[in-house]
């Protein structure tokens, strides 16, 4: 449900231009702010290849209370989730999970779920700033 983990590594790795640490969010999420999914999901419906491509679209975050009331009566968004929304046939798919959500460099939300792909509702992300003591106890921090 919230897609959030971490994990501990026997060897170091070597850092590099494609091998980082993640800077991790200071503060909540504002609403109306705008943000970045990437990910290698599939873009035209859920059963469709993944990309060969790294994709990345720019979205706008919506409020819970704008996300409850766009989802249908049957999915469930918790206040621990982010939710993002641009317009019907752009969000997040299916190969897309666990892919972050970065505004400003940091990482503020793993993707979660969402209703089909780009069907129209607000694509769901774990809230990492929810998280964050979690996440630093677990990787004593």
């Amino acid at each position: 449900m919230y897609d959030i983990g971490v994990f501990s590594l026997k060897t170091e790795v070597e850092l590099s231009d494609l091998i980082g640490f993640v800077k991790l969010p200071i503060k909540d999420v504002k609403v109306e702010s705008k943000a970045v999914v990437s990910g290698w999901g599939t873009m035209l419906n859920p059963y469709s290849p993944v990309s060969n491509v790294l994709q990345k679209l720019t979205l706008t975050i919506i409020s819970y209370e704008k996300c409850q009331s766009m989802m249908p009566s049957f999915a469930r968004v918790h206040k621990s989730h982010i939710c993002t929304f641009v317009k019907k046939g752009k969000g997040s798919c299916s190969g897309d999970s666990g892919g972050p959500l970065v505004q400003d460099g940091f990482v503020i939300g793993v993707v979660s779920g969402g209703i089909r792909c780009a069907k129209g509702y607000p694509d769901v992300y774990t809230n990492v700033y929810k998280y964050l003591s979690y996440v630093k106890k677990a990787a004593d921090l």
